[in-house]
């Protein structure tokens, strides 16, 4: 274990992913200051000896106390002391290193550069030095010694793998019960039945004619909406964005032709056909935007007005019901703001240079009205 311990250690060594790393201790220090690191439970001892020991000292200064013998009370904790005078183990390691707790194996303390909570460093760093210690096994260098990784990384890691799965598993069922709604809501008589999708590369994009074909079986029309950078796409990237263009293309190459559908409207949605007449549509904000012609607003549950999805503010429209405006006031308040509105939130985001995520992490937390579903959106 001790030679291993060497060589992992030599081998990490300049690794990216590592700001520095200990094996061997400064055994000095710690017998200076052994009675430091004792074991919780003789820590315990030792607290409650001490209690007792201040109690007693507090009776002894009543005038009324009479002691029956003259030993004088005394706080000893020499047993304590002698517990940890020496520690001696019998599996050939030694003090030179950092020990397990029961003493049969040594510890390479790691310090990486970055922090648990970001699972792409996070498996990047347990990667990296894992990898270290396969290599090391491949080369027969850790024959008869058992190599284990402890400490938060691997617990994150672990957690965050757990919770993957569960959510994994959860939405196979959670699936079934989304297509067994769809197929109710098409059966309950509505005039129309639309099912929206938000398409992202490499994660459901080749899913854009399973999603039209699903469309076909339940009389559906299914909408396939750009990836926006709106607040709470907090790891929006272009290069996930698919475009109009680019699904008509695919589209395309397996239906065949597609018409686009000639209407005057002001809906989000540009509408096409199928050769077979089936009509679906895309919401193209993020590469061709429709500002000019969007009339959609939204009211939060707490009661402020946005009219894009992209703006920072809204209109507090709870204040003046509260404050007993009638009718007429608030219809004079939301016209004069809808008069005056100048939201232009996707064209500005097109003509951004180097466009990235819109809102930082922090920023929604401090502020979760900019979370685009607290919009409704």
């Amino acid at each position: 274990a001790r030679q291993f311990g060497i060589e992992l250690s030599a081998r990490l060594e300049g690794n990216p992913h590592l700001s520095w790393q200990r094996l061997r201790s400064d055994r000095d220090f710690f017998v200076k200051n052994r009675l430091l690191y004792m074991d919780l439970e003789d820590l315990r001892t030792v607290s409650e000896r001490v209690e007792e020991f201040v109690e007693q000292k507090k009776v002894e200064q009543s005038p009324l106390y009479f002691s029956l013998d003259d030993e004088e009370t005394v706080l000893d904790l020499s047993y304590i002391e002698s517990k940890y005078a020496e520690r001696e183990t019998d599996n050939g390691l030694d003090d030179e290193f950092f020990l397990t707790k029961k003493g049969d194996g040594i510890i390479l303390i790691l310090y990486p550069t970055g922090d648990s909570t970001d699972m792409g460093f996070t498996n990047r760093l347990l990667t990296s030095v894992q990898g270290t210690i396969d290599e090391l096994k491949a080369a027969g260098r850790a024959n008869g010694v058992e190599v284990g990784l402890a400490g938060s990384f691997p617990n994150q890691a672990n957690d965050y793998n757990m919770a993957i799965g569960d959510a994994r598993r959860t939405a196979l069922y959670g699936l079934a019960g989304v297509l067994r709604g769809l197929e109710l809501a098409a059966s309950a008589g509505f005039d129309s039945v639309k099912v929206d999708t938000v398409v992202i590369r490499a994660v459901n994009d080749d899913e854009l004619v399973p999603l039209l074909k699903l469309g076909q079986r339940l009389g559906a029309e299914v909408r396939f909406i750009e990836y926006m950078d709106v607040g709470g796409a907090t790891r929006w990237s272009m290069q996930d964005v698919v475009s109009r263009e680019e699904m008509l293309r695919r589209l395309s190459a397996h239906f065949g032709p597609i018409s686009a559908v000639d209407e005057d409207t002001a809906a989000p949605a540009d509408r096409f056909t199928l050769p077979d007449g089936t009509v679906f549509g895309i919401i193209s904000s993020t590469t061709e935007p429709f500002c000019r012609q969007c009339d959609r607003s939204r009211v939060t549950a707490d009661g402020l007005w946005y009219r894009c999805l992209y703006a920072r503010t809204g209109t507090d429209l709870r204040g003046p019901l509260r404050s007993g405006v009638g009718a007429d006031g608030l219809r004079d308040l939301i016209a004069s703001r809808w008069h005056a509105r100048d939201d232009r939130g996707a064209e500005e985001r097109l003509s951004t240079k180097d466009r990235s995520t819109l809102i930082p992490v922090q920023t929604l937390l401090d502020e979760p009205h900019l979370e685009m579903h607290t919009r409704g959106g």
